[in-house]
């Protein structure tokens, strides 16, 4: 007996429903150069807006598909390094005002401003800006000691009491992490904030980023600046700390977007790539997920990525920076219905 169109309709629904599901059960990647040439280094910070802050030769570039690289320039001593980008393009780093001293700096539309630093201080540095335009950041003294600061608009430079800690990131809430007492630690202001633990085996955790939903991510090592063996973590309120590296194998995670996308490096059984943590939990090979990319191109770290899911980071082979984007995945056309119910 010949089905009648509505069940075959039906089966169809289904049967698109289900390759969707399996379409969407790993992302794919769109893979983008950002390479300014020799001595490019990898892409670190992006924003929502796809702007990506680029190091190259001792210069920083703000870079974006439509427009390009932009030369943030410098402070007098001809070296500029950005760390941190927020989602109105300010973007924070240090430059050097001489051939041997450095000042944190703030760069807006086109100029690029010194923050200066604390009193005392022999060289700043400004590692995070949140989207209030909240900096944070550390001077360095003589006797090797550094302390941490808090910038804004209206109160400028001030020290920032994190009590022996330093933080790393801050978000729009406020919160902050960083390290203390080779512990990863979370601030939810300036004083004693909590202190996230350690990893069985490993002597040593630092936090690299964390969410607006207070989920922090970072490494364990044994010791500090100690390279190898290495563990991702993530942490929670509810969970604590949880090892996301899979069978042993050395793992780092460095940024984490709202949705609980984690991305970082891991080995895998046969290379070592750049490494994304779904928020249920899977680690994926980015390398494995990438459509169109150029012959020779292995993905390699991955350092950043924003709300709407854009990775930056280094291929392996040249260490030049990196930005994928999400790929649309084919939907399934009204045409193939139609065939289906002739």
């Amino acid at each position: 007996m010949k089905p009648s169109k509505l069940l075959v309709l039906v089966l169809a629904l289904g049967l698109i429903m289900g390759l969707t599901g399996a379409l969407q059960a790993a992302p794919h990647y769109r893979y983008h150069s950002i390479d300014q040439g020799s001595g490019s280094e990898p892409a670190r910070f992006i924003n929502d807006n796809g702007q990506v802050v680029v190091n190259s030769n001792d210069h920083t570039y703000l870079w974006s598909q439509n427009g390009g690289f932009t030369d943030l320039g410098h402070l007098g001593g001809g070296k500029t390094y950005g760390y941190g980008i927020n989602n109105l393009g300010q973007i924070v780093g240090e430059s050097y005002i001489n051939s041997t001293t450095s000042h944190a700096f703030l760069w807006q539309s086109g100029q690029m401003s010194d923050l200066g630093g604390l009193s005392g201080g022999v060289r700043s540095i400004a590692v995070s800006i949140n989207n209030l335009g909240v900096i944070i950041g550390g001077s360095f003294f003589s006797d090797n000691s550094i302390s941490p600061f808090r910038w804004t608009f209206n109160d400028k430079l001030q020290p920032m009491d994190l009590q022996g800690g330093i933080a790393f990131k801050i978000i729009d809430d406020g919160r902050m992490v960083g390290g203390k007492n080779n512990h990863a630690w979370l601030w939810n202001a300036p004083g004693a904030g909590t202190d996230l633990g350690g990893l069985t085996g490993f002597g040593y955790t630092e936090a690299q980023d964390i969410n607006i939903n207070g989920q922090v991510v970072g490494f364990a090592t044994l010791a500090q600046d100690v390279e190898y063996p290495t563990h991702a973590f993530s942490w929670t309120t509810g969970g604590g700390l949880q090892d996301l590296s899979v069978a042993g194998r050395d793992s780092r995670a460095f940024g984490i977007n709202n949705q609980g996308y984690i991305v970082g490096w891991s080995d895998f059984q046969s290379e070592t790539s750049g490494a994304l943590w779904t928020p249920g939990g899977d680690l994926l090979n980015l390398d494995a997920l990438v459509v169109g990319k150029p012959a020779g191109v292995s993905i390699g770290d991955a350092y950043g990525i924003n709300q709407k899911g854009f990775i930056v980071g280094k291929v392996i082979a040249t260490g030049a920076a990196y930005m994928l984007v999400p790929a649309q995945m084919p939907n399934p056309s009204p045409g193939s219905l139609l065939l289906l119910l002739q």
